[in-house]
């Protein structure tokens, strides 16, 4: 079996004004999935690409998609 995408769309800022609460959700879902499968993300979000996003993944072994 291949890797899980889970792919997010662009968050306004109403949704997540600063990239830290979407890392935090991200950080809480990502840790209640599954063990054993490979999972990757992709998010829309330009702003959200920084050293605390690829922590997160890192942190729960999950990789990121670049489109």
């Amino acid at each position: 079996m291949g890797v899980f995408l889970i792919e997010f769309g662009t968050f306004s800022k109403a949704s997540y004004a600063e990239p830290k609460a979407f890392f935090d959700d991200l950080n809480g879902f990502l840790r209640r999935l599954p063990r054993g499968l490979q999972y990757a993300v992709e998010i829309r979000n330009d702003d959200f690409l920084d050293a605390a996003y690829f922590d997160v993944l890192k942190a729960n072994h999950v990789a990121h998609i670049f489109t």
